[in-house]
């Protein structure tokens, strides 16, 4: 049973930590705008609604900073909205503690244009009138204060239905623009238990001010684009899933909300020479294999990938182009654990010592996150230096996230290229996502650009195909095939992971659409003929 406890104004709710968890959540920005007339329309009639609530709770206070409430109204709303878009479920966290809103310390992160006064009124209001939900009362506290957790709410039909009466629409939000929300993200140095580091305060640079400047017109950019997924309803549902798995893992966002095209730049260790890419996007937060079905205004999509970009940036600080087709081929290992191999690397990389590295190899290999295939990380890393050794002064020291800056400027220069030709280009790390039509350029751009910023030269790699199937009436229909590291099952045990060829629409699917139309022998001859020489793609 829930016990109240009384803390100050508040009486909170000691509720199961767990029970809170188990409900997707993400915190509350208050960063969430709109101008738009019908977005605008509607806050005004739930304005009129807050004073006559207001005046019936307070019949002798003076209603004062309308345009305040307004804003406060358009910040909540709105983003209780979107939630609600990416996952019903999905509640925003929201804290209630003055101190919060009067002495926090990070405000460049921080939505210091809340009036905590006002933002309780408003909240207060929306619950009151079944326009938001608490789901577990009015907030949870808890003696330790790894155990506390903020106050959820989330939207309900009764606001959906509202929005829906005046049309609004996920194309209508955008940021505050009196105070947009940082997208030059400086983190601390990771501490032990951490998964990163914490975001901190920082002076601008000319380098963070530029950095910021260019970002604004990325994102500027991509804003005017209709950035969307095509898969059905069905197909949409096992990917909430699928991303809610994950997310109970720690690992990925539990849902996709088709309205973050903004990208932000996360430094880490307190500088901004390290780390630096671009997070935040959605198409970054969906598993690979559904990339293929991204849109970019209603066109199909491809992506292209450097390959081995850190081991080519590493080879290239040496003087070198990178010397070998596969850096994870490492000797005495089955081609079956390239997957594998490459996480260990990327572990190893950005570690500072070879101990270290070792010792987070063995960690992964013992709780089942690496093949024990691998052995051990000592064996590991004794092959990477033994396959690698012009850099082998480079492994398990700390490399890894000074790579992530090269390439991050590698990405600007090819993003803001886009933009000069009004192309329209995807980040994702290592690799880029545009049209189809567009592949050919982006190529050129990724080859010449890694060739300016290391003065060496890479290979790109195509991340999908297409496979066309034509009928007996002459229709074409594009099978999209994807190129990505997957887990691969045997004897229904999960042995690792395996690059490999992903057929979204698999064979036995392909198989009975083939005999379900009405090919000829030599129609159905010759596209047998093509899948099994992209059977033999894969095996290769």
């Amino acid at each position: 049973m829930q016990q109240p406890i009384c803390c100050g104004y508040y009486v909170f709710t000691l509720v199961p930590s767990l029970d809170i968890d188990d409900t997707p959540s993400r915190p509350f920005t208050g960063f969430d705008w709109s101008e738009h007339v019908q977005v605008t329309n509607l806050i005004a009639s739930l304005l009129n609604e807050y004073i006559d609530w207001y005046r019936d709770n307070k019949p002798n206070a003076r209603i004062r900073d309308e345009d305040k409430i307004q804003q406060h109204l358009i910040h909540v709303v709105l983003e209780a909205y979107r939630n609600y878009l990416a996952l019903p479920e999905l509640c925003m966290g929201i804290h209630l503690s003055k101190a919060y809103y009067s002495d926090n310390q990070l405000k460049r992160y921080h939505p210091d244009h809340l009036s905590y006064r006002i933002l309780i009124n408003v909240l207060a209001f929306l619950v009151h009138q079944g326009y938001l939900e608490m789901p577990y009362g009015k907030g949870t506290w808890a003696p330790n204060p790894n155990d506390r957790r903020t106050t959820r709410y989330r939207a309900t039909e009764v606001l959906m239905l509202r929005c829906q009466k005046f049309r609004l629409s996920r194309f209508m939000i955008t940021d505050y623009p009196y105070k947009p929300p940082e997208i030059i993200i400086l983190k601390d140095k990771k501490v032990k238990g951490l998964s990163s580091g914490k975001p901190v305060d920082y002076e601008d640079t000319d380098f963070s001010l530029q950095a910021r400047r260019r970002l604004k017109i990325i994102n500027d950019f991509l804003s005017r684009h209709c950035l969307n997924l095509d898969i059905t309803d069905e197909k949409h549902q096992l990917l909430r899933k699928q991303l809610r798995r994950h997310n109970d893992a720690g690992n990925e966002s539990p849902c996709i909300d088709f309205t973050q095209v903004r990208l932000k730049r996360i430094f880490n260790n307190a500088s901004f020479e390290q780390g630096g890419r671009f997070y935040g996007a959605w198409w970054q937060q969906i598993p690979s294999d559904y990339r293929i079905f991204i849109t970019i205004d209603s066109k199909r999509t491809a992506q292209l990938d450097y390959s081995g970009m850190h081991f080519s940036i590493m080879y290239a600080q040496a003087g070198m182009d990178l010397p070998m087709e596969d850096p994870y081929a490492l000797p005495g290992y089955d081609k079956s654990l390239r997957g594998d191999i490459k996480v260990a690397f990327n572990a190893i990389v950005n570690c500072n010592s070879e101990r270290q590295a070792i010792q987070t190899v063995d960690y992964y290999i013992r709780k089942g996150g690496l093949s024990r295939e691998l052995i051990s990380g000592q064996k590991i890393i004794e092959q990477f230096i033994q396959l690698h050794a012009p850099i082998k002064d480079k492994l398990a020291s700390g490399e890894g996230i000074k790579g992530h800056f090269i390439d991050s400027q590698i990405a600007e220069r090819i993003l803001l290229k886009g933009i000069d030709a009004d192309l329209c280009i995807l980040p994702i790390h290592d690799g880029f996502i545009t049209t189809t039509r567009d592949i050919p350029i982006l190529k050129h751009w990724m080859l010449e650009v890694f060739e300016e910023v290391t003065g060496h030269q890479v290979k790109v790699k195509p991340e999908t195909f297409n496979l066309s199937i034509i009928d007996c009436l002459g229709q074409i229909t594009p099978y999209w095939i994807a190129y990505s590291d997957n887990h691969y099952e045997r004897n229904g045990h999960k042995q690792g992971k395996a690059t490999a060829y992903s057929v979204m629409l698999n064979k036995q699917a392909l198989q009975k659409q083939l005999h379900e139309d009405t090919f000829n022998k030599t129609i159905r001859d010759t596209v047998n003929n093509e899948w099994k020489s992209v059977n033999k793609k894969v095996s290769t």
